[in-house]
């Protein structure tokens, strides 16, 4: 089994909130990765998606500490939505 990653960065410029976390989270940037495994089926290749987390700084933690948290990609979308209207 064949599993590639890709990471991007996304920006809030308001706080928004996931229901992976038990407080809004503050506007800034944060690091999304996704997790996609290999499909092979006879002549083509295809990747479907494993996984999605965001790393977020947990409220009152060093500037350093960094808390990788799986999430809802569509819920993601919709959140980054939102901060953009």
């Amino acid at each position: 089994m064949t599993i590639r990653t890709t990471e991007k960065t996304v920006t809030f410029v308001k706080p928004f909130t996931l229901s992976a976390f038990d407080e809004a989270l503050p506007a800034g940037r944060y690091v999304v990765a996704t997790d996609e495994e290999l499909v092979e089926s006879g002549a083509f290749q295809a990747y479907r998606r494993i996984a999605t987390t965001i790393s977020a700084r947990p409220p009152g933690a060093d500037f350093g500490t960094l808390q990788t948290v799986p999430v809802d990609p569509h819920e993601l979308e919709l959140a980054l939505a939102r901060d953009s209207a």
